[in-house]
């Protein structure tokens, strides 16, 4: 795919690669930014952050996010299920 047809959610994934968490008191101030815009209870880089960075790549694309955003197991329910993988699904 060119950057002219990608899909939204991926490019942001994409300029996203080798994004970290910082171990310790200190937090990466991109996740933490997330889970703000996101209204997250918490605000800290130590909790599994997996479902965020899914729901913070899908938001900025302006697509619905499953309830429990912040849930890797959330997205098992998410979307159109497929009966193989496609490009750009989630699973």
């Amino acid at each position: 795919m060119t950057s002219q047809t990608e899909l939204p959610w991926i490019a942001e994934a994409k300029q996203l690669i080798g994004l970290r968490e910082i171990v310790g008191v200190k937090h990466n101030a991109k996740i933490v930014s997330w889970l703000k815009d996101l209204k997250s209870a918490w605000l800290d880089d130590e909790t599994p952050w997996c479902g965020t960075f899914v729901a913070h790549c899908l938001k900025t694309a302006s697509r619905s996010l499953p309830v429990h955003w912040y849930r890797a197991k959330a997205y098992l329910n998410y979307g159109t299920r497929l009966s193989k993988p496609a490009y750009g699904c989630i699973a």
